[in-house]
């Protein structure tokens, strides 16, 4: 265990470092919003319909597809970026410890981070709207639900974080980089036909999300989408998440800090 505490050193202060950046007024802003959306839904008259598939859709198209790819990307491109600007990286890389484990807790603390602002905003959220008199299901139904979908925002969280990740260790700009894979080619992907969108981390995450309940236009967008099997899709997400954990080590081993 004292071998590892080094390690956990690392986790700690990467982990205390996020949560104290200015990032994360923008993104406990943004995992503030969905709570404020249902507050005002709630105060709002909508008919038994809407009120089922809200959950649903705020989770597809606002948690999965942005709340997630932005978090990943301010907080995993930043993970390294930030130490080389401060130059603090050569400092700590001048101590006896291996640079694969480094990279791996700081991985865990970006992960550990993210979870902390993503799981309690959609499981209040989910409070807020499962309260709701027209809804049919009780709140035990719905908070199941919010597990399963917090699983598929990790599995988002792990394969975005470590796209980024590879950013981080490899770009003077991870964060335009980041905003290009993410909302460009993430997003144009969906709709175009062909087997092209397979090559993006949105499709496998939509394939594997709960599609109970969703709205007409959820539900075309998905159909688009020409969804993998789930099993498989999770197996590419982790995949990918492993690949791109090792292109950063294999970088990170190579690159010389000053």
């Amino acid at each position: 265990m004292q071998n590892l505490r080094p390690y956990y050193v690392i986790f700690k202060h990467t982990l205390q470092r996020m949560l104290a950046s200015r990032k994360s007024i923008f993104i406990l802003v943004m995992s503030l919003s969905p709570i404020l959306i249902a507050v005002v839904f709630r105060l709002t008259k909508h008919n038994t319909r809407q009120v089922i598939k809200f959950i649903p859709n705020m989770t597809i198209t606002f948690f999965l597809m942005v709340i997630t790819v932005l978090v990943s990307l301010f907080y995993a491109s930043a993970t390294i970026a930030d130490e080389i600007e401060d130059q603090t990286l050569s400092f700590l890389l001048m101590r006896p410890i291996q640079k694969l484990k480094l990279l791996l807790s700081k991985f865990l603390a970006y992960l550990v981070g993210s979870v902390l602002f993503i799981a309690p905003s959609h499981l209040i959220f989910t409070l807020i709207i499962a309260t709701h008199p027209k809804m049919p299901e009780n709140v035990i139904f719905h908070l199941s639900m919010s597990v399963k979908y917090l699983a598929v925002i990790i599995l988002g969280l792990l394969a975005y974080g470590s796209i980024f990740f590879v950013l981080s260790v490899s770009s003077k700009h991870p964060v335009l980089w980041g905003l290009l894979i993410a909302f460009g080619w993430e997003k144009i992907t969906i709709a175009i036909p062909g087997n092209i969108k397979k090559i993006s981390v949105i499709h496998y995450l939509l394939s594997i999300s709960p599609k109970r309940n969703l709205s007409n236009r959820a539900q075309m967008l998905l159909e688009k989408a020409e969804l993998t099997t789930g099993w498989i899709a999770i197996s590419i997400l982790l995949i990918i998440t492993f690949a791109a954990l090792c292109l950063s080590a294999q970088l990170f081993q190579r690159k010389e800090y000053h």
